[in-house]
């Protein structure tokens, strides 16, 4: 599955990362909680808002900003 070969997983609460964690053994040192609550509907503007900033504050953090980039 994608998510096995995935370098990073993005969820937005531990309850999100618990579930992975149930039916995905060995993913915990992948997965990532963005800490924004589950309110919002599909995308809703706010929640993609949300995504961008925390998911790109993230990537800089880690070095890989640029880096995702350079395949596209």
């Amino acid at each position: 599955e994608d998510l096995l070969s995935s370098d990073v997983i993005f969820v937005m609460t531990q309850q999100h990362r618990s579930k992975l964690r149930r039916k995905y053994k060995g993913l915990s040192h992948k997965i990532v909680i963005l800490g924004i609550e589950d309110i919002y509907g599909f995308l809703d503007n706010e929640l993609c808002h949300l995504l961008e900033i925390r998911v790109t504050k993230y990537l800089r953090d880690i070095g890989k900003l640029d880096s995702i980039w350079e395949d596209y």
